[in-house]
């Protein structure tokens, strides 16, 4: 409707439209399913504005069995709404609140171009609003979820956990969530309660456990801080983990790599900057309601 587009226009509602761009690169370091925490979410693509959002890597068994393993980077852009970018600060607020308008949708629309169609199994990891991105679509039940490793994401794993609860009614399987939180992180928090391990394993750790922070607030949030604490997950040698983490990697048994490549998802019509989506708001109302206020006299305006 004109309302709504009106509504987008003043800096509500970016473009859900997308333009997807993808290039073949091999898996760095491995040519194989990973063998832990650290070689799967080392998969997410670096948080760098312009820069791919996904890594989509396909995996093929010698039966036709297949898999698809979905690694989303965080936020990589400060504007909201209104460059190319969907992993901005609009794509922030609509993932958290559970709108699937902005970078839910561009996930998707990369996974429609690699051929992920629904019933898939998929194995999901994300860092930050990627996180909250691979939760979003793996809650929706429309594919094959196998597990989902979270780093320094503010999900909420156990509204997660009902969702696939009801799709593992017709599957038999719990597909494991795996947490992976540095306790100084301010971002984590967003997801309010603490996580306590009913609904996921969670990881809890120090993130100047291998480096001192400097004094970025953020630094705790650190996307190559994130990828040495899942090492050390890897080796920490928890019970609970090494079973949520052998039951996540299972997924990958008897499977061979069949191509990786990353996306770059855009949004085709970004939103005005503030000045001019205000002027271009002004002239849509005036243009809508010119042919009921045209020839209006004062008089005709009863208070």
């Amino acid at each position: 409707s004109w309302a709504l587009a009106g509504a987008g226009l003043v800096g509500l509602i970016p473009s859900d439209s997308f333009r997807v761009a993808s290039a073949a690169v091999p898996l760095e370091g491995r040519d194989a399913p990973p063998s832990g925490l650290q070689e799967l979410v080392a998969a997410i693509p670096p948080s760098v504005d312009g820069g791919p959002q996904a890594r989509i890597t396909s995996y093929v068994g010698a039966h036709g069995e297949q898999l698809f393993e979905v690694a989303i980077t965080g936020t990589s852009n400060q504007a909201y709404g209104s460059t190319e970018n969907p992993f901005d600060l609009a794509g922030n607020l609509a993932a958290y609140a559970g709108i699937d308008s902005q970078s839910v949708s561009a996930a998707l629309a990369a996974m429609e171009d690699a051929g992920i169609e629904p019933g898939d199994a998929v194995v999901f990891a994300g860092y930050s609003q990627g996180a909250l991105v691979a939760a979003a679509i793996a809650g929706t039940g429309r594919f094959d979820t196998k597990g989902l490793v979270s780093i320094g994401g503010p999900i909420d794993a156990e509204k997660l956990r009902g969702e696939l609860q009801k799709q593992e009614g017709r599957s038999g399987q719990a597909a494991p969530i795996i947490e992976i939180q540095h306790r100084e992180d301010p971002i984590v928090g967003l997801q309010g309660l603490a996580p306590d391990g009913t609904d996921s394993t969670v990881v809890f750790a120090d993130a100047d456990a291998l480096s001192p922070l400097d004094d970025d607030p953020l630094a705790a949030h650190s996307q190559a801080r994130y990828l040495e604490t899942a090492g050390l997950a890897d080796a920490s040698g928890d019970p609970a983990l090494d079973a949520a983490r052998s039951e996540l990697l299972g997924a990958y048994e008897g499977l061979e790599v069949e191509e990786a490549n990353l996306y770059t998802v855009e949004r085709l019509d970004p939103l005005p900057e503030p000045g001019e989506a205000v002027d271009e708001a002004n002239r849509l109302i005036e243009e809508k309601f010119a042919p009921i206020t045209t020839g209006l006299k004062p008089d005709d305006i009863k208070i």
